[in-house]
Formats: structure tokens, C-alpha cells, sequence
């Protein structure tokens, strides 16, 4: 969808928005609301139709809590020393010189990015929402993190980490079946390097409703 395209969409999603809607370079219709995109700020409002109809769907699976933006700011803030800041409702995020790891996936370069990731994973406490357009790489191939909306379900506790990788995977595979399909064993070699395979066999067992048998050859 070009970028008039995605305006007039998100124009009828909310007519309200249309200063932003004129003012950014891009926007993007989707998640929890609308993300608009401007030369040095990202400005992210959520649709309160779009948040409930999320929190109605995370009841299904006991499996994500919908947080506030006030979280999603601390987040971002803390993981990628960048400056954030809420009015009215709206949240303002200066904007990461990067590319999304999706990007990369049929370069050279992917497998090392998302090692990177990984790294940077177990070095914080999790993600929650830890898939490739949420993954970020700089210029001197950095690694940032990005849409802090969501945290686990107290159930899951001591195995979030093993979580974001399994939807990683899982997200992987339903997007790109062909390159997970000739990238399994390589995936699996990069996973088992960092990651138990009975912690991650307990965080599949835990999230088995949502992850049904997608994923199993990753443990053959």
C-alpha cells in the first residue's frame, strides 16, 4: 500500500487525526492504534475500539496483559537510551535511525543481526512482543527494540524469555514458511546456543493453545 493510500486509510479510521495525518512523512494503521511517522519523532496514539477488541482477544490465551503508554515509555526509554515523552494521550518517541531485521531476511547478515537480538534479549527482562518489525538495526549495526505494548501473563512467569523466542519463531514461520523451512537447522543451532531446551520445551508446553504443533520440528 503506498503511503496516500495508507493517509486515506487511516483518515477514515479516524478523521480527528488528520493534522498528523497531513503532517507526517507515514503512517502505519494497526496494532493498538496509529503510528505516525515524522523526520525526528514518532508520535503513537492508541484507538480505544482497537484496545478493546485486543484486550477481548488476549482473554482467549491467558497468554499477554495490554500495558499503559506510560510503561511502553519507560521501556523504550531504558532499552535504547532514546527520549520519549507522553501529552495528552499521545507518545512521543524520537526516532531510531534503523531498519527493521525483516529487512535482512534474505541477506547474509540476518542470522548475525538476530543473534545480536538475542543477546540483547537475555540481557533484559523480556520483550513481550518479540518478533522481526519489532527488532531494530542501526547504522553501525546496533541492535534496538521497539512496541513495548504488551507484558506476560503471570502465569508464564521465569519463562518469558523463552516466550519472546518461541513467537519469534512461531511469528517466523507463519510469515515465511519457505525461509523457515530451508533456515530451520540454523535457527535451531542459534536458539540452542543461547537458550535450555527443557526451559524452552516448559515455555512451549505453557503457551501450547497458541502455539498448537507449529513450531515442533524446531525441537526434533
Amino acid at each position: 500500500m503506498s503511503i496516500f493510500k495508507r493517509k486515506i486509510f487511516a483518515f477514515f479510521k479516524n478523521p480527528l487525526n488528520l493534522p498528523l495525518i497531513l503532517l507526517c512523512k507515514d503512517v502505519r494503521v494497526g496494532g493498538l492504534g496509529f503510528v505516525f511517522i515524522l523526520e525526528n519523532k514518532i508520535i503513537k496514539i492508541r484507538d480505544k475500539k482497537r484496545v478493546k477488541k485486543v484486550e477481548n482477544e488476549f482473554n482467549d490465551f491467558e497468554l499477554w496483559n495490554l500495558e499503559n503508554i506510560e510503561y511502553e515509555k519507560e521501556k523504550f526509554q531504558k532499552l535504547n537510551n532514546k527520549k520519549a515523552v507522553i501529552i495528552d494521550d499521545k507518545l512521543f518517541l524520537e526516532k531510531i535511525d534503523g531498519d527493521s531485521l525483516v529487512n535482512y531476511l534474505e541477506k547474509e547478515e540476518f542470522l548475525v543481526f538476530l543473534e545480536k537480538a538475542i543477546i540483547k534479549l537475555k540481557k533484559i527482562d523480556y520483550h513481550g512482543d518479540f518478533h522481526l518489525d519489532n527488532i531494530l538495526v542501526g547504522q553501525n549495526g546496533e541492535i534496538y527494540f521497539i512496541d513495548f505494548e504488551y507484558s506476560y501473563h503471570s502465569r508464564l512467569k521465569g519463562y518469558e524469555k523463552e516466550i519472546d523466542i518461541l513467537l519469534l519463531l512461531y511469528e517466523l514461520k507463519k510469515q515465511f514458511p519457505k525461509f523457515f523451512k530451508v533456515s530451520v537447522i540454523k535457527l535451531k543451532g542459534l536458539i540452542f546456543r543461547h537458550f535450555e531446551k527443557n526451559n524452552l520445551l516448559k515455555a512451549k508446553e505453557l503457551i501450547k493453545n497458541y502455539l498448537k504443533d507449529e513450531i515442533d520440528e524446531i525441537f526434533e
